[in-house]
């Protein structure tokens, strides 16, 4: 059976590591849950399009570009960060969702769900503030 993949670019801190077991315990009946390195991104541009893609960092370039090609593609993209203040012009045009590493178990669980069945985006309510004053200026 070739399930739908959920796929973390986990760079080694001990928070992605939990966050990928978290997901896993979750979803990982229903879903194939992929942790990779962004130097590993290449690997996977041809294979399957994950439904979701979770992130802490946009990293370098190539990263851009395979998120950019994902997306493309079906992926919904979602960035947990923090600090809001951190996100920049690019992530705000690039992602789909905006958690905060340090919400609710529970909170973050419901909103990757939802992505999953049928929400486009979500902005947690502490960057609210933030994206109202960038889309102002903008």
């Amino acid at each position: 059976m070739n399930r739908d993949t959920i796929m973390v670019i986990h760079e080694k801190s001990p928070f992605q590591d939990g966050l990928v077991k978290l997901i896993d315990l979750k979803f990982g009946h229903l879903f194939k849950v992929i942790k990779t390195e962004t130097s590993k991104l290449q690997l996977y541009e041809n294979g399957c399009v994950p439904k979701l893609i979770i992130l802490e960092k946009v990293i370098n370039p190539k990263t851009v570009e395979f998120l950019i090609k994902m997306r493309n593609m079906g992926s919904k993209l979602i960035l947990v960060t923090l600090d809001a203040s951190e996100i920049t012009e690019l992530e705000l045009n690039l992602f789909n969702a905006f958690l905060v590493k340090n919400m609710r178990t529970s909170e973050m669980l419901k909103v990757m769900e939802d992505l999953l069945d049928y929400k486009e985006s979500y902005v947690h309510p502490d960057f609210g503030d933030i994206f109202l004053k960038k889309l102002i200026n903008a």
